[in-house]
């Protein structure tokens, strides 16, 4: 490896390009989703250091502009790496609010229509059960089985009630995420189809800040013959510091495609 792959660099090491702009990546601390891409110049780069906020430059505007000045979706700076070339910057960040202008989490919110994509294995299949909504509010997960799944949910304006404590709309989202994910790893995906059919929690505790970090394990199951199946999932949210914010049951519906298909 040469001196420059194996140094620790300063910011007057960087490589910058011809017109003295570098390309940072931005992604969630929390929940490692890539939030954006921006140009930095050797100012916007020091103001990022010096002030623990991300700073960029406009190529369109020509000026420096801080992210969230007008917005208010300001981006907290956690660590700030770089390639092996020197050339790219990586920046961890606790977003607070949406990254992109149009209101999304992220700005890489559309996706290719991929030749071939519905050809997905069940074990793919499995793992992006129910990940729309969850990757539009950050949702991580943390542990993933059929009777147990963990899920972190960073705490952004986005999912706040006016006097700034998460809505409780949003907690229960992420625990009834939990239990659909790992409902349907315990679905036979060929011949069953899960749902959810009753939410019973309640709310403890209100969050601020940090990451809610949600909980789903599998109580017990009751068989219904024909209908399929029903199962009871106890579920508890906690904050950063472990103390209890919501918790209760939420119940799931398994049944078989065939049943499903003919019900009236």
């Amino acid at each position: 490896m040469s001196e420059i792959e194996t140094a620790a660099l300063t910011p007057a090491d960087v490589i910058f390009n011809e017109q003295g702009l570098v390309p940072c990546i931005v992604q969630d601390a929390d929940t490692k989703n890539v939030l954006m891409m921006a140009w930095m110049n050797a100012e916007s780069l020091a103001l990022t250091i010096e002030q623990r906020t991300t700073w960029f430059w406009s190529r369109s505007r020509q000026k420096l502009w801080h992210k969230g000045e007008e917005s208010g979706n300001t981006q907290e700076l956690v660590s700030l790496s770089y390639d092996c070339d020197a050339d790219t910057l990586l920046a961890l960040v606790r977003p607070v609010g949406p990254a992109c202008h149009t209101g999304a989490y992220t700005c890489f919110y559309r996706s290719f229509d991929l030749p071939g994509a519905d050809a997905i294995s069940d074990g793919a299949r499995e793992d992006s059960a129910g990940r729309g909504l969850t990757d539009l509010l950050g949702v991580r997960v943390v542990e993933q089985s059929s009777s147990c799944v963990r899920m972190d949910l960073p705490v952004t304006a986005d999912i706040q009630q006016p006097a700034g404590f998460v809505h409780g709309g949003a907690t229960i989202t992420l625990l009834e995420s939990c239990c659909s994910l790992a409902s349907w790893l315990g679905c036979d995906l060929e011949n069953e189809y899960s749902f959810g059919s009753h939410v019973d929690v309640k709310h403890v505790n209100a969050a601020k800040k940090g990451v809610l970090h949600g909980v789903a394990t599998l109580d017990h199951a009751e068989d219904l013959g024909e209908r399929g199946r029903k199962e009871f999932w106890h579920v508890e949210a906690t904050d950063d510091d472990g103390r209890l914010v919501s918790t209760g049951t939420i119940t799931c519906r398994v049944v078989s495609k065939a049943y499903f298909a003919n019900r009236k």
